[in-house]
C-alpha cells in the first residue's frame, strides 16, 4: 500500500499549565500555508478551558481554515490530531477520513479531559509541562502534494519570585474574625506582584488573601506558602493557583483565598489556642512565598523541515537550496524506530528503556559500533549518563538525521551526546546551532564545552563572542560559572589584554 502523503504539524506548548484563557478563550498555534493545496492558509487553536455543551470539563484542539481574500475555495481533505505522549507516540488521536472545507471553517475538535491530562496521566501528557500536539493534513485524490514537516513552539513565558515577610497583627481586625498583614523585608528580584494578608476566623479556620498587585497585569499565578516559627519550625504551608483574567463586580476588587494547612504536629496545639486566643500562633511567624506567574507574554516560532539531499552541509542549512525530496524515507525509519516488535536491542537510561534496531545503531554511531561487535553482545545497554529526551532525541537523529526539539535548552545535551557517542554529524549540527544562536546567556557554557571536548570552532566562536561584547559578559552571573574554570578564564583575560 502506497504512502499517504501528508503535511504534518508538530505543535509544542511549553510551561502549559500556566495557560490563563478563561472558558471559550484560546491559545492561538502556528499559521502556516500550504501552496500544494491552493495556498490555503490554515491556524490550529487550543481551548485550555472549553466549555460547550460536549467539550465539559475537556480541552479542544481544532484546525482552522483561514479566510482567504480572493475569495474562499472549498477544499476536500482528511486530517488527523493527535496529542503525543513522552516517548513521542499518540495518547489521543481523532481522525477524519474525508471532508470539505472553506475559509474560515472549524473542524471537529480533539478532546482531551482535563482531569486527564493534569491529575491522572500528567507524566505522560505533560513531561517538563509541555503539551505537543500532532497534526496531519492530507488532499483526497491527489497525487502531485509532496509530504512537509513543520515544527513550532509556543512558550508561555514565566516569571518568579521568591518573598520572605512577617505576619503581623493587624489592631483595626473586625469583630467577626482575627485579620493579619505581612509585612515583606525583602524580594529576590522585584517587587511583589501580589498582596498577601492573613485571616483566622472564630471557628478557627486559617487562610490567606491574595490580590493582585496595581502594578502587576497578573493573568495566572501559582503560590506556595511556608509559615515557620523563630526556630525555623514549620507550622503551616499552602499552596493553589489563581487565574487573574477575572473582571471585578462594581467596586470590589477580586481576591483569592488560599486555605492554610498546619502541620500534622502543631494541629491539635494550635486549634486549642485558637480556642482561648486565635491570634497567637500567627503573629509574627516567618512567611516565605515563591511564586511562579505569567503575564500573558507568549512567544512563537516555527520552522519547515525539508527533508532533501545536501540540504545540510557541514551541519547548516542551506537556505534557497531545494532539490527533489525524499519525504518517504524519513518518515519510514521513524516508524521503524517506533515499531518495537522488530527491535533486537534495548538502551536503558536510569529510569526507562528504550528498543532500538542493532544495524542503525552501527552505521551511525561508532560507540555502538564497537559495542555491539563485542562477543559478550547483551541484550540491553545502559547510557545512565543521558536522560530520558536527549536519549530519544539521539534516537531520532540516528534513525531519521533530524532533530524533533532543536533549542538552546537541549542543544548542548545533545553537543555532549554526539561527542561521546560518536555521533560527529549530531555534534556537527548542535555546533552550527549554537555558532549562530550565541549570545551573553550560553557563550560561557559553550566556551567550556568546546574546551572539555577540544572542539576548535566552537572555542574560536565563543571566545569572538566574549571578546566583542565583554562588558555584557565579564562580571555576569553566567561569567562566574568560569570560576572552576582557571586557565580557561586566564586565557580569555589575557586575550581581551591584548585586544585593548
Amino acid at each position: 500500500m502506497t504512502e499517504r502523503k501528508s503535511i504534518t504539524i508538530t505543535w509544542r506548548i511549553k510551561n502549559f499549565s500556566f495557560c490563563w484563557q478563561k472558558e471559550e478563550r484560546e491559545l492561538p498555534g502556528p499559521t502556516f500555508v500550504i501552496e500544494r493545496l491552493q495556498g490555503s492558509k490554515w491556524t490550529l487553536f487550543l481551548f485550555p478551558r472549553a466549555s460547550r455543551y460536549k467539550e465539559e470539563g475537556s480541552m479542544a484542539c481544532y484546525l482552522h481554515h483561514e479566510s482567504e481574500e480572493n475569495g474562499s475555495h472549498e477544499i476536500e481533505i482528511g486530517f488527523e490530531l493527535s496529542a503525543l505522549g513522552s516517548d513521542g507516540l499518540p495518547l489521543e488521536t481523532v481522525s477524519f477520513i474525508k471532508c470539505k472545507m472553506q475559509g474560515n471553517d472549524w473542524s471537529s475538535p480533539l478532546l482531551l479531559k482535563k482531569k486527564t491530562v493534569f491529575l491522572e496521566k500528567r507524566d505522560a501528557f505533560l513531561p517538563k509541562d509541555s503539551l505537543t500536539v500532532l497534526c496531519r493534513i492530507w488532499q483526497i485524490n491527489q497525487e502531485n502534494i509532496n509530504s512537509e514537516r513543520y515544527f513550532a513552539t509556543t512558550r508561555i513565558e514565566l516569571q518568579k519570585v521568591s518573598l520572605f515577610g512577617v505576619v503581623k497583627k493587624n489592631d483595626d481586625c473586625p469583630i467577626q474574625g482575627q485579620r493579619y498583614h505581612v509585612q515583606f523585608i525583602s524580594v529576590s528580584t522585584e517587587t511583589s506582584p501580589i498582596f498577601i494578608n492573613v485571616r483566622v476566623t472564630q471557628e478557627g479556620l486559617s487562610y490567606a488573601v491574595i490580590k493582585q498587585a496595581e502594578s502587576k497585569l497578573l493573568k495566572f499565578c501559582k503560590c506556595k506558602l511556608h509559615f515557620s516559627d523563630a526556630t525555623g519550625k514549620e507550622i503551616a504551608y499552602g499552596q493553589g493557583e489563581f487565574q487573574f483574567d477575572i473582571i471585578p463586580l462594581y467596586w470590589d476588587e477580586p481576591n483569592w483565598i488560599l486555605p492554610l494547612t498546619f502541620t500534622e504536629q502543631n494541629t491539635t496545639s494550635c486549634h486549642d489556642t485558637w480556642n482561648m486566643n486565635p491570634h497567637l500562633e500567627m503573629d509574627n511567624l516567618n512567611l516565605q512565598c515563591e511564586i511562579a506567574y505569567s503575564i500573558g507574554i507568549v512567544t512563537e516560532n516555527i520552522e519547515k523541515v525539508d527533508y532533501s539531499i545536501n540540504t545540510f552541509q557541514n551541519g547548516c542549512r542551506l537556505k534557497g537550496k531545494r532539490q527533489k525530496r525524499l519525504p518517504s524515507l524519513k518518515d519510514d525509519m521513524f516508524s521503524l524506530m517506533t515499531n518495537a516488535d522488530s527491535c533486537d536491542i534495548k538502551l536503558r537510561t536510569v529510569n526507562k528503556t528504550f528498543p532500538a534496531h542493532r544495524i542503525i545503531l552501527s552505521a551511525r554511531s561508532l560507540f555502538f559500533k564497537n559495542k555491539l561487535d563485542q562477543k559478550n553482545k547483551g541484550e540491553t545497554i545502559y547510557v545512565a549518563d543521558l536522560d530520558n529526551e536527549t536519549l530519544y532525541q539521539m534516537l531520532v537523529f540516528l534513525y531519521t538525521d533530524t532533530i524533533e526539539n532543536f533549542e538552546l535548552g537541549n542543544v548542548m545535551k545533545l553537543y555532549i551526546a554526539g561527542a561521546k557517542y560518536g555521533i560527529p554529524s549530531l555534534k556537527d549540527r548542535c555546533f552550527c546551532f549554537l555558532q549562530n544562536n550565541l549570545d551573553a546567556s550560553i557563550c560561557c557554557a559553550a566556551l567550556q564545552l568546546a574546551d572539555q571536548y577540544q572542539d576548535g570552532a566552537l572555542k574560536k566562536a565563543a571566545l569572538n563572542y566574549i571578546l566583542e561584547n565583554g562588558d555584557e559578559v565579564i562580571g555576569s552571573d553566567k561569567w562566574q560559572d568560569l570560576e572552576r574554570f582557571t586557565e580557561l578564564k586566564e586565557e580569555v583575560l589575557c586575550l581581551k589584554t591584548m585586544k585593548n
